[in-house]
């Protein structure tokens, strides 16, 4: 693809940190990537319509057993809190929203995320997880 360089991941230096790839493309380019990622077993990869417009994508990358629902139980583990409540508008937040007490989609979201939901609050683009703060906690 024109102005995309893929490299194989055993190309990655031996010692390399990473926790998570993002990128944002032409959507060719990032399903081409994503296609490159269902090959590796240790992946996992989500995508979809960038906000910047029709034309890009993005996608995330990260460790197959590293999810935001292995976050929330992190969280609730080692700050010992007792209750969390989440937002979400894309596949890479249903694990979260299995494990946390409530769950929030805006109304942007995808349709499955939304049918998980505790409930479906505004549009980001109208501030709906704001408008919400403030109207649950009296702000």
């Amino acid at each position: 693809l024109e102005g995309l360089q893929l490299l194989p991941l055993a190309e990655l230096p031996g010692r390399a940190e990473i926790t998570n790839i993002s990128a944002i493309g032409p959507r060719r380019a990032i399903e081409q990537v994503q296609r490159q990622v269902a090959d590796e077993p240790h992946l996992t990869a989500y995508s979809g319509m960038a906000l910047e417009g029709r034309q890009l994508f993005w996608i995330d990358i990260h460790h197959s057993q590293a999810s935001k629902g292995d976050a929330i139980t992190a969280i609730k583990r080692d700050l010992g809190v007792d209750k969390v409540i989440c937002f979400g508008d894309s596949d890479n937040d249903l694990s979260m929203f299995a494990l946390a007490d409530e769950s929030y989609a805006p109304s942007n979201a995808k349709e499955q995320v939304k049918a998980a939901a505790t409930a479906v609050i505004g549009h980001h683009d109208e501030d709906g997880i704001a408008r919400f703060l403030q109207q649950r906690f009296e702000l």
